[in-house]
């Protein structure tokens, strides 16, 4: 990992830049359920205004701040079977999430869109 000191600097970079695309693997690294830094949350909060479009990638949703679900636009879901990880998707997508990652095949994910009703399977 990029290490904290030097995240929290290229967050404060990315949000004085603005336009563009800010791409953070292992995104639990960076944040915690409760804790997230001030230049890391106003990208969350305010980088749309700056035209700062975020992906950011775990293998633990349970892991992360919800300051990023609650902003989210999208959200991709491969096979996952931790029981942590799984109640928190059935609180945020409803109890529906539970049969959908059960039928995933594989390379196959679950869509969530903001606005739009249900889930959809797709497959990568």
């Amino acid at each position: 990992p990029l290490g904290l000191p030097n995240f929290f600097s290229l967050s404060e970079l990315v949000y004085a830049l603005g336009n563009c695309c800010f791409l953070i693997e292992e995104i639990d690294c960076y944040c915690s359920p409760y804790q997230i830094s001030d230049n890391f949350a106003a990208i969350i909060q305010r980088g749309r205004h700056k035209n700062i479009k975020l992906i950011g990638i775990t293998q633990r949703p349970f892991g992360i701040h919800r300051l990023l679900t609650s902003q989210a636009k999208e959200i991709y879901i491969f096979n996952t079977n931790e029981p942590r990880d799984r109640e928190y998707l059935r609180i945020l997508l409803g109890q529906e999430i539970d049969s959908k990652l059960d039928a995933l095949k594989q390379f196959e994910y679950v869509h969530w869109q903001d606005g739009k009703e249900g889930l959809e399977i797709g497959k990568a």
